[in-house]
């Protein structure tokens, strides 16, 4: 076969047409801070997740026994993942003055917080294997096991349906109160009043702790005037070991949001 400049050229175009492999799915929510050990991936294809890691739809994040991770939404709605949890982002879409909005996770098992963002407030969702949550605009704690959800709102209202029972079966809560929601009911109840071993935890923001310097050298007692401005009486003893620098926690994620009436979806 001979080869003409034209053949070329059109060769040369079809090679840049060919597709070169899968398009990146889009971020949708950014590892803000992550401790210990967690993982993120689709399937059996995961990675460890690091600190400023992206995150796209249909994603889980996994952590062990003292992990942690806070994820931030391109909503600005917050997710702290707790120890031994896992979750799937399932569904989000956030396209501003589209009328188009949906925010699902799957949460399996473990402990989070939530905080909501800018999405309407309908749009959020919460599944797990005993109901499904609705958010009403608002900042709260749940834990997720096989059997039972257990809800603490610090903000706004909470409803969760079970997934049994349809809507008759739904109940909602404010702040100061908890949901306990199998997979045939839910009950409300006073957080300070919860039975022994279903209260929650607190997830604090986590921190960064400035690094400690320790000097192990002899220091004269005391020092020179020229290099000890304060004098004989601010001398150091020798080798006193002392630790300079403390660790200082960084601020957390910003919470909160507006009340709004709508109910939970149950189903897609």
């Amino acid at each position: 076969m001979i080869f003409t400049q034209r053949t070329s050229i059109c060769l040369l175009a079809l090679s840049l047409a060919a597709p070169t492999g899968a398009a990146a799915a889009p971020e949708i929510a950014r590892a803000i801070r992550v401790a210990s050990t967690a993982s993120a991936g689709t399937g059996a294809q995961t990675h460890v997740l690091s600190t400023g890691a992206s995150l796209a739809q249909d994603e889980w994040v996994r952590t062990n026994q003292t992990g942690r991770a806070d994820l931030t939404f391109t909503d600005n709605t917050q997710l702290t993942v707790g120890p031994s949890a896992a979750v799937k982002l399932d569904r989000f879409v956030y396209a501003p003055g589209s009328g188009s909005a949906s925010f699902v996770l799957n949460a399996t098992k473990g402990l989070f917080r939530f905080s909501t963002g800018n999405l309407p407030k309908d749009a959020y969702q919460i599944r797990t294997p005993t109901g499904v949550l609705g958010v009403r605009g608002t900042r709260f704690s749940f834990r997720v096991q096989p059997s039972r959800t257990v809800v603490s709102v610090s903000e706004g209202r909470v409803i969760s349906c079970p997934r049994s029972g349809g809507r008759n079966a739904c109940a909602e809560a404010g702040v100061g109160q908890s949901l306990i929601t199998t997979p045939n009911r839910v009950s409300v109840v006073a957080t300070a009043s919860l039975p022994r071993g279903l209260g929650l935890p607190a997830l604090a923001p986590l921190g960064i702790e400035a690094p400690r310097l320790r000097t192990e050298l002899p220091l004269p007692l005391p020092l020179p005037a020229e290099v000890n401005p304060l004098g004989a009486a601010g001398g150091l003893g020798l080798n006193t070991g002392r630790t300079f620098g403390a660790p200082g926690p960084v601020g957390g994620l910003p919470l909160g949001g507006r009340i709004s009436p709508n109910l939970p979806r149950l189903g897609r």
